[in-house]
């Protein structure tokens, strides 16, 4: 059975003079490029983890 579990990822950084990297640049690294983190967990996991509809809120900055 299918278990629901929320994953916090927070973007921090500590350099107030670099530019705050831009949500669709943070979305394609973690779940919808070819190399996102996500979806190596899904390939790692051999599909015991889901990410299926998941999606990344967008939190204040």
């Amino acid at each position: 059975m299918a278990k629901s579990v929320r994953l916090g990822i927070i973007r921090a950084r500590h350099d107030t003079t670099v530019p705050v990297i831009p949500d669709p640049a943070c979305i394609t690294t973690l779940m919808t490029g070819d190399h996102a983190l996500l979806r190596f967990w899904e390939d790692t996991s051999l599909g015991h983890l889901d990410f299926v509809d998941s999606s990344m809120p967008r939190g204040s900055t």
